[in-house]
């Protein structure tokens, strides 16, 4: 199953060096999978996740991850590519519960940057929010999570990468805070350089 998620633990501040740790052991199953990335909390202020676009083992795990009941303990936030930074009114709304219209909701994804090639119009990334909007109605309104759209959506110059950056920045290291950020694995391979957290977490916090 190692081949099922690339995942990355960074953390992020200007001193603390990225933690050395391991990918799950695929033999203990996606429920394992997930209690082990929930860990990497403890020495990681961001986990990123990395995805195969529409594959389904990949929003299983997801899915598994959020449900977890160790999670809403650990993490408030969550930075997804499949939404829009531009309707992160409608996303809250959604994800806290509130009446939003199927063709509403679908604007979170349908204004980003990638929308052209439908790519997150398939299922999964739909249930992936509704997953979460489950977890909240069952959480006490001020240990609810947050999902943040991470793609600028259009009018907005910024790479997907650096809108993250700044989502990321605000929402939750300023607020000494975790998130789980989930985009498309060839994001986070070191190699391409199309981002780099722990350059950009010493630079901010100089």
């Amino acid at each position: 199953m190692r081949t099922l998620v690339l995942s990355c633990a960074l953390a992020l501040s200007a001193a603390a060096q990225p933690p050395n740790l391991r990918l799950p052991d695929e033999s203990t199953g996606i429920d394992g999978i997930a209690q082990t990335l929930i860990s990497v909390f403890d020495q990681a202020d961001v986990v990123a996740l990395g995805e195969a676009h529409q594959r389904k083992l990949d929003s299983d795990l997801r899915i598994a991850l959020v449900r977890h009941p160790e999670f809403p303990k650990k993490v408030r936030s969550i930075v997804v590519e499949f939404g829009s930074t531009t309707e992160q009114p409608t996303l809250d709304r959604y994800i806290r519960g509130e009446n939003v219209s199927r063709a509403q909701l679908e604007q979170v994804w349908k204004t980003t940057t990638q929308a052209g090639n439908g790519i997150w119009d398939d299922p999964i990334y739909a249930d992936f929010f509704a997953a979460v909007r489950d977890v909240n109605s069952k959480l006490p309104a001020d240990a609810r999570i947050r999902v943040f759209g991470g793609d600028p959506g259009p009018g907005d110059n910024r790479s997907r990468e650096i809108a993250a950056v700044a989502v990321l920045k605000e929402q939750v290291l300023q607020r000494h805070a975790k998130a789980l950020v989930i985009y498309g694995a060839a994001h986070f391979i070191a190699r391409r350089r199309r981002i780099d957290f722990p350059t950009w977490a010493k630079t901010s916090e100089s």
